[in-house]
């Protein structure tokens, strides 16, 4: 890897820790005016920068993240899934804080975000990726990513980066609680074995079963909020958090239950909160880009930005004139969207969707 680094702007640098929820789509959120209640979210963001347009730039979890981690945006890192690992030489947050002396960890709670999936181990000392899972449900239970990262944390003695990756919002749908939707009669279930046919688009849910798959999604959503409370409560003068998602999922559009072939603000529109660090409460309704987080972070915590970004720290600018994202290019029927503040165009190979925003 190359680094090409602007000087530091201060000598105190902050200790960092990213919260990654993977496929949360920030609508469904309380603090975004959702039914999802996040309690802890909310709290923790009445002192926080809150952003109202986070978009994401490709709806799968390894890309998105190579993008979100070195604001570079998806087609630069190549094919990840199939090589291994991006093929962009620049830095990532990890290999930035690591050059800058940190300790550096990730807690990941995904199969797609293993190491040997994804080669996103590059900058981390410790690189905590090793579980069981099943095909059903590929996933690490948010509490055990919470555990081994707060005892990380607890065993450093100076800076720090901590990026700590949660699935279970992810299909499958099995909240440990139906909360949202105790009074549905039907069949439908959050289970893979259930669900596959409609995903895979052999099927079509009535609108009644959608409405359930959706509350259980929710109850996800509030159940992860729980698993995240104790590294929320670690935001400090000197520890800068941040919550985030790489996509959502849809749940309409006659594609359900499933984001990779979607462009819709369901599967693009994520939650982003930045709070610790020093920073005070301020709300951001201009739309962003995930590639603009990493300048935006490295401001806060006191580090030197890389020349090659592609994205812009909010504390210059506040909007993102147009943000991009793509589908797999790889992929049959590939797509492409540009999002301004009032216009969404979505470029499919039969069609071309075209939104007014407001």
């Amino acid at each position: 890897m190359t680094f090409d680094l602007e000087a530091k702007k201060c000598e105190t640098s902050k200790s960092i820790i990213l919260i990654s929820l993977d496929t949360v789509h920030a609508g469904r959120m309380s603090i975004y005016g959702g039914p999802a209640k996040v309690p802890n979210i909310e709290k923790f963001a009445t002192n926080s920068l809150v952003f109202e347009k986070a978009i994401s730039h490709f709806p799968e979890t390894a890309l998105s993240h190579w993008a979100m981690m070195s604001s570079v945006l998806p087609e630069v890192h190549g094919n990840v899934p199939a090589n291994g690992g991006s093929l962009y030489t620049g830095p990532t947050l990890a290999d930035i804080a690591k050059h800058h002396n940190y300790s550096t960890a990730g807690f990941i709670g995904g199969v797609t975000m293993t190491d040997q999936a994804s080669g996103f181990g590059r900058g981390f000392d410790l690189y905590d990726d090793q579980f069981t899972f099943s095909f059903e449900d590929m996933s690490r239970n948010g509490v055990e990513v919470t555990t081994n990262a707060r005892r990380w944390i607890a065993n450093q003695q100076g800076r720090y980066f901590a990026f700590a990756h949660y699935f279970d919002a992810h299909f499958p749908y099995t909240p440990t609680e139906n909360m949202y939707d105790p009074d549905y009669q039907g069949v439908i279930d959050g289970t893979d074995k259930v669900l596959r046919p409609y995903r895979d688009g052999q099927k079509i849910p009535s609108k009644r079963d959608v409405e359930h798959v959706r509350a259980l999604y929710d109850a996800e959503i509030t159940e992860l909020d729980a698993k995240i409370g104790p590294l929320l409560n670690l935001a400090d003068a000197n520890t800068i958090v941040v919550v985030t998602s790489d996509h959502g999922e849809s749940f309409s559009h006659d594609y359900y239950f499933n984001h990779r072939a979607g462009l819709w603000d369901e599967v693009t529109h994520v939650p982003l909160i930045i709070g610790g660090g020093g920073v005070e409460f301020k709300k951001f309704s201009q739309q962003v880009g995930l590639i603009d987080l990493l300048p935006t972070l490295l401001d806060i915590a006191c580090l030197p930005k890389d020349k090659r970004f592609m994205g812009t720290s909010q504390l210059e600018t506040q909007s993102s004139e147009r943000a991009y994202s793509i589908t797999d290019p790889w992929m049959p029927k590939p797509q492409f969207s540009v999002r301004t503040q009032q216009w969404k165009w979505i470029s499919q190979p039969k069609a071309d969707l075209i939104y007014n925003l407001s």
